[in-house]
């Protein structure tokens, strides 16, 4: 008995060539964005991670100057509201 192939679709190499390289120009363009995505996002953190370092410090500084100057006042005998 013998069996029947059926034919396949059959393409030029030019064709399976150009088909190629957009598919790769593509998926390199698409690397390309995500990388600088992942850049972008990696800088931000950074910046919003020191900036709350240093806000959350400057807080503190403050605080204890404050805590200090109404220590001190209230030795003194003195409003420390002034």
């Amino acid at each position: 008995m013998a069996s029947y192939v059926k034919p396949g679709e059959r393409y030029a190499t030019s064709d399976w060539f150009t088909s190629n390289y957009v598919i790769s120009t593509d998926a390199e363009r698409q690397r390309v964005a995500s990388h600088e995505t992942r850049q972008e996002a990696r800088y931000l953190r950074n910046e919003t991670s020191n900036r709350t370092k240093w806000d959350q410090h400057d807080n503190n500084t403050r605080l204890a100057d404050r805590v200090d100057h109404i220590r001190k006042s209230v030795l003194v005998g003195i409003s420390p509201y002034q």
